[in-house]
């Protein structure tokens, strides 16, 4: 009788070992949730903090980050361009005064009613060649 009393302490014990094992498992990827949410909520702030810097010395003559300021320039300036291509390949423009997409057409805003100026798209303008240089390795920024 006592081989099978000791048998059942060793399941007993191993089974207690096995959830303790799994409640620790557990915990950690709790607390590995916690850290990559603290970590998320440091990278938000830091891209806060530049975007903010951005603009508050986006015209500075010598700002400390320049180059950066240059690089950011350039990809916004590349992205306006890429949007008219697809507004013109969609066959629509954008409102200046509220953003709506109007049919390339119209001679009003539909949704404001802001008169539309006439779109001079030009098909040879330079976006991809703007892209290119951003995406070129020399041009990021880390």
């Amino acid at each position: 009788m006592a081989f099978w009393e000791n048998l059942g302490e060793t399941i007993s014990a191993k089974g207690k070992e096995v959830a303790d094992k799994a409640k620790n498992i557990t915990d950690i990827a709790g607390l590995k949730g916690q850290i990559a949410t603290c970590e998320n909520t440091i990278k938000k702030n830091y891209k806060d903090i530049g975007e903010a810097y951005y603009k508050a010395h986006k015209e500075d003559e010598q700002p400390e980050f320049a180059e950066q300021i240059e690089a950011i320039k350039m990809a916004e300036t590349a992205i306006e361009e890429l949007k008219q291509k697809i507004s013109h390949l969609k066959g629509t423009k954008t409102c200046a005064k509220c953003g709506a997409e109007v049919p390339y057409d119209a001679l009003f805003c539909p949704k404001c009613g802001e008169k539309m100026e006439e779109d001079f798209y030009d098909e040879d303008d330079s976006a991809s060649e703007l892209t290119a240089d951003i995406i070129d390795e020399e041009d990021i920024v880390d």
